[in-house]
């Protein structure tokens, strides 16, 4: 089970009643590893539920990994729809990329190993911010990002295929305290039924309400769930 821990990330907020835990580099299907995680002791939070999406009432949906994107006038020029065609036109264009980048064995190495692409020139930009607009100003061809970037749906982007499998899945699941169901009983039903309800595409709907509306996290969830008949 300790191998299992080296997958695992937790975000809390300073009082969590609910936690978000994000699991990855293990497969790409999250519901291959479901019993081994039903059965993990999250330890130094005593008390926590853990509730893994399966199947049939919650569909591992959100993977935030990373994703390789391009403007989609680059991808309907060369006709790029996966990281394999993106590697027969790579020493061409120009990527853009966080200062970890050239250095991760799932970042420029990797690409080099696993689809033997090699890049006409790296530009490092210290926020991902930055990226995206170099992007859309055309400054480079190429960048990296996460799935579930609101600037993905909005600003004409293509996320490219890793048809390889490269990069890690980096899935989402609720941790609820036991203390907390105990007390809402119908909690567990509506968390094992909101995986149906989302994707990487709406989440990043959803995201760009909170970074270019400005609208507040809390606001933006609770009109999705009441939208989607999960709350009152």
């Amino acid at each position: 089970m300790s191998d299992l821990l080296e997958h695992i990330q937790i975000e809390t907020n300073d009082n969590p009643e609910i936690a978000i835990i994000w699991m990855h580099g293990l497969g790409a299907d999250g519901n291959d590893f479901v019993p081994m995680v039903r059965e993990l002791d999250l330890t130094g939070l005593p008390g926590i539920r853990f509730i893994f999406p399966h199947a049939k009432t919650m569909p591992v949906t959100i993977n935030n990994g990373y994703v390789i994107v391009v403007r989609n006038e680059t991808a309907d020029a060369n006709n790029l729809k996966s990281l394999s065609d993106l590697a027969k036109v790579a020493n061409t264009l120009v990527f853009g990329g966080g200062a970890e980048f050239p250095d991760r064995a799932d970042g420029l190495p990797g690409l080099k190993r696993v689809y033997n692409a090699e890049f006409k020139e790296f530009k490092q930009f210290a926020k991902l911010g930055l990226r995206y607009d170099a992007l859309s100003q055309k400054d480079i061809d190429v960048a990296n990002g996460a799935a579930t970037d609101w600037q993905i749906g909005a600003q004409g982007l293509t996320a490219l295929d890793d048809d390889k499998g490269l990069f890690p899945p980096y899935y989402v699941a609720p941790v609820v305290r036991q203390q907390v169901l105990d007390a809402n009983p119908k909690l567990k039903d509506v968390l094992e039924s909101l995986g149906s309800h989302l994707d990487n595409a709406t989440m990043r709907v959803l995201n760009a309400k909170v970074e270019t509306d400005h609208e507040e996290p809390k606001d933006v969830a609770e009109a999705f769930l009441k939208e989607k008949g999960l709350l009152p």
